[in-house]
């Protein structure tokens, strides 16, 4: 049962709220009825008690609420239900809005369980901090724009055993490799599927939660800032309209849980070789452009770098790709344009259960692309890829030379036509049947390989639209792939 006791919105109230407060403070469980069934059927009552200061609703642009709560829980025993446990929540929430340029809104929450029965429960004490912290700025004239999320928790996570499904072709994001030969379907032979073999991927994750429990501390942080200096340059001087050609934007996400309390606000500490680091899941990218909104030249910078960590009941598994890429463009003239791009990253996969999956992959490549675009209904471009692989913890390497020819033709409010076809040749220094060689061959094979794909979409009516897609696959020395779907989607 719930008693709210005092609403503070203006000066006026305050008298009226604060007498209502101190009868507050005169209530005591003791003296409030309680209403359960005497049945079987109900094992555990509480009681809900709380008082909140008040100013603004949620419709103000400027909101601010104190509040405070007592919960009492009472568990069967003796054929009674006895006083066990007492949650007192402290909780501040706040909204400022009035500035359009200038958002801020969060909430704060502290919690603290006392146990009063030892015999009938098995809870230990515990205090725990909650929070969220939500940010929206923009800037000189638009020069800054920036967000920002920030949260805290804490709770159990239970160990996850993880198996896989299989699902209709295409459908799923592992396929299934027999490495071995034997027939049988074990959990380091399934593999993501790539751009290449995307169509053959008929397994997904599955993850099963267990019975055992850890306490962890998590935080999840996401930032997005846009710094964009034409908005207040003066385009008139010539430093001026030099540097405003140039932009930056920078986003951050983490999210991070671990067992050290003391790291619970740290939301950068993403160090996969952590010990009380459970899970975390981080990206950092940065884009650093020139002529970003130029239609004839423009060049970009783009830095990646992805964190992933996870707990399972055979141990920790984890990768990383740390990524650098050069981009330009440059339009030869309304219909013709020409592409390139030069890539460096390194991919870093470890396990503590599975040791074919413990492996450094460098890579290095150049991707220059031709295109043809008379209208907005037809493009047409050809682009050719060479890069080379490496193992750095062993003696493997890969070199790859392939050639891509797509071509796209849209009828606005009718449908669209695409088509895809490339040939790979890999030269490759090791045996193929590994996760390692799946990896660094992106899920083909050594020698030829030839890869197509067409797709077709159609709207029957404003509410109904008709999808075919057709895919195929050729490698040296094995039978070719062909796999096809049909789907209809319905719009509400």
């Amino acid at each position: 049962r719930r008693q709210s006791v005092g609403r503070l919105s203006g000066k006026k109230e305050l008298f009226d709220a604060q007498k209502r407060l101190e009868s507050a403070k005169m209530l005591y469980p003791a003296e409030e009825d309680e209403s359960y069934l005497g049945d079987d059927d109900i094992n555990v009552s509480n009681r809900i008690r709380d008082i909140y200061l008040e100013k603004g609703d949620s419709t103000s642009q400027d909101f601010y609420r104190l509040s405070y709560s007592e919960i009492y829980d009472y568990f069967p025993q003796d054929e009674e239900l006895d006083y066990a446990l007492k949650g007192e929540n402290f909780d501040f929430e706040f909204r400022m809005a009035n500035n359009v340029r200038s958002r801020l809104n969060g909430k704060v929450t502290y919690r603290k369980l006392l146990v009063k029965n030892n015999e009938i429960t098995s809870r230990d004490e515990e205090n725990t901090l909650l929070g969220q912290l939500d940010y929206n700025l923009k800037a000189l004239k638009g020069f800054i724009s920036s967000n920002t999320f920030y949260q805290i928790g804490s709770g159990f996570e239970n160990q996850r055993e993880f198996s896989f499904l299989e699902v209709n072709d295409g459908q799923g994001t592992h396929l299934w490799n027999d490495y071995n030969q034997n027939g049988v379907q074990e959990l380091n032979e399934f593999e993501v599927a790539g751009e290449n073999n995307r169509f053959q991927a008929s397994y997904i994750k599955v993850y099963t939660p267990t019975n055992e429990f850890i306490r962890v501390f998590s935080n999840q942080f996401n930032q997005v800032l846009f710094l964009k200096p034409n908005a207040i340059l003066n385009n008139s001087v010539k430093w001026q309209k030099l540097l405003a050609r140039f932009s930056n934007k920078t986003t951050y996400r983490a999210e991070r849980k671990t067992q050290n309390e003391a790291d619970i606000y740290n939301p950068f500490n993403t160090n996969l070789t952590d010990s009380p680091l459970i899970s975390v899941s981080s990206s950092f990218a940065n884009t650093f452009y020139y002529n970003r909104l130029s239609a004839k030249f423009n060049v970009e910078y783009f830095f990646l770098d992805n964190k992933s960590k996870n707990l399972l009941t055979n141990g920790f598994e984890s990768r990383q790709l740390l990524q650098h890429e050069l981009r330009a463009r440059y339009n030869l003239n309304r219909i013709y344009s020409i592409e390139n791009s030069v890539e460096y990253s390194e991919s870093v996969t470890a396990s503590e259960f599975f040791s074919n999956r413990n492996f450094l992959i460098a890579k290095e490549g150049v991707s220059p692309k031709l295109v043809y675009q008379p209208s907005v209904k037809f493009r047409l471009s050809t682009t050719f890829n060479y890069n080379q692989r490496e193992n750095l913890q062993g003696e493997e390497k890969a070199f790859s030379r392939s050639g891509t020819v797509d071509l796209q033709y849209n009828q606005a409010g009718k449908g669209s036509f695409s088509m895809s076809l490339s040939y790979i040749q890999i030269d490759f220094n090791a045996e193929g049947n590994s996760s390692l060689a799946f990896e660094m061959l992106d899920g083909l094979n050594n020698g030829n390989n030839f890869t197509w794909g067409v797709l077709w979409q159609r709207n029957l009516s404003s509410y109904l639209q008709l999808n075919l897609n057709y895919n195929g696959r050729k490698s040296e020395d094995l039978r070719t792939i062909h796999t096809g779907g049909m789907q209809v989607r319905a719009f509400f």
